[in-house]
């Protein structure tokens, strides 16, 4: 306390029941740089475990975010640097702290003439607590290309809030999936979505004189108004003619139901990436409580597994015979994956064409976790694989069949046998199942 409070340990001597010795020996011997990062650590722990801390989860992830706070250095120290913004023609330093769901997990010391981004990857790597962030954000000056890149490699999303928003689009932003990825594989997608982005943006400019930022509920109301009934808003409808024509109309009729609907969720996809991207805290669209949807009709049939109809399932795989090597074969086959498909909500495409190295273990300071790498629906070898946990009980599932194949427990890092393997092996190695046969 002497030292949070700035006070020095004599002046807390002065005010409290204990001695300025029993004070000073006490931090002589317990205040260290590794007891007190122990002792924060605890502390950030102990509010992990409060019930209240999960309500600033975000989508049930936890969303983090670091940044610097200036102090003017008393003393000359290896990190004091010169800032005449923040200090004048004195020397500081720049805390750089990590926070998640507000509580502190980690912090550096650097000097005033450093750039964060280079520190984003070091707190977060760093974190020796058990709040682990999904997301992270920073200002402008925590952001660079590369910081995309090593949080994406180590689990991280990175999404930072760029002051000039426009601009950096301009200078390029970082992505990982190809550029057809953003297009849906259709050419014509993007420029759909220009041409819808373009008339909002026209008409909330003119008719509304606002930004894209300012926008309310009630303007995308009035918006979802204009698409419905055009005879409410002649001058915004007209017959086809060149861009560059004076009497250009952004509409040339009434939209379908199916257009309209398609128009709205462009803009509503619009909000949600800047909401995500940290740009805006609502999205309008939503507080409009407008149906992006047409009803759908129902169900004719309806699939799902009850907790009874589940272990039902489950006898029956127990129910098996074993009594031959072949029958033994077929049981721990089929409770591998019945166990696997039910836990990991895997596509049978996917499951026989994974493989066992596929399964990657994480080691953090809360404990290892397993994960699954895999490439979805319509995904290349190309694209980056992603990655989806495998809970404890599986892979204890995953050690039975590996035990009955003559294999070790866990699988090792970029092993080739199959995830599940047909009963007849090609000559010395495994036979990967096909789809039909699963």
């Amino acid at each position: 306390m002497a030292y949070a409070t700035n006070l020095g340990l004599r002046r807390m001597a002065d005010i409290c029941n204990l001695s300025y010795q029993e004070i000073s020996t006490a931090a002589g011997n317990y205040i260290r740089l590794e007891t007190l990062k122990e002792a924060n650590d605890r502390i950030a722990n102990a509010a992990a475990r409060l019930p209240i801390s999960r309500h600033f989860d975000i989508d049930e992830a936890v969303h983090s975010s670091s940044d610097g706070q200036k102090f003017e250095a008393a003393i000359p120290t290896i990190n004091a640097r010169h800032s005449a913004k923040y200090f004048g023609l004195n020397k500081g330093v720049v805390a750089y702290t990590l926070l998640a769901n507000h509580v502190p997990l980690n912090a550096r010391i650097i000097g005033a003439n450093e750039h964060e981004s280079h520190f984003v990857f070091d707190i977060l790597f760093n974190n020796a607590t058990d709040i682990l962030p999904a997301m992270h954000s920073t200002d402008t000056h925590g952001a660079n290309q590369v910081n995309f890149a090593l949080l994406h490699l180590f689990g991280y999303r990175f999404a930072p809030r760029y002051r000039n928003v426009r601009g950096k689009v301009e200078t390029g932003l970082y992505g990982f999936p190809p550029p057809r990825h953003y297009e849906k594989d259709n050419p014509n997608t993007l420029a759909a979505y220009q041409r819808e982005i373009e008339r909002f943006l026209l008409w909330l400019g003119l008719a509304r004189g606002k930004a894209l930022s300012e926008a309310t509920g009630e303007d995308i109301a009035l918006f979802d108004d204009l698409l419905q009934f055009p005879e409410r808003w002649p001058q915004w409808y007209g017959a086809p003619r060149p861009r560059r024509d004076p009497d250009w109309k952004p509409w040339s009729g009434r939209l379908s139901a199916r257009s309209r609907l398609g128009a709205l969720a462009v803009v509503n996809r619009c909000y949600r990436w800047l909401v995500a991207q940290g740009y805006l805290r609502l999205n309008p669209v939503e507080a409009a409580g407008i149906r992006l949807r047409q009803p759908r009709a129902a169900p004719v049939q309806e699939r799902f597994l009850d907790a009874g109809l589940w272990q039902a399932v489950r006898a029956q795989v127990e129910a098996m015979p074993r009594a031959t090597p072949s029958q033994q074969a077929r049981y721990h086959r089929t409770r591998w994956v019945i166990m696997a498909l039910y836990g990991m909500l895997a596509r049978a495409s996917e499951f026989t064409s994974a493989r066992m190295g596929d399964l990657v273990q994480v080691r953090r300071p809360s404990g290892t976790q397993w994960w699954w790498q895999v490439r979805g629906k319509h995904r290349s070898e190309a694209d980056a694989p992603d990655a989806v946990p495998v809970p404890p009980a599986l892979m204890d599932e995953l050690s039975l069949y590996r035990a009955h194949l003559g294999l070790s427990p866990l699988p090792a890092p970029d092993e080739a046998t199959p995830m599940v393997v047909s009963l007849y092996p090609q000559r010395d190695v495994w036979a990967a199942l096909n789809r039909t046969t699963l």
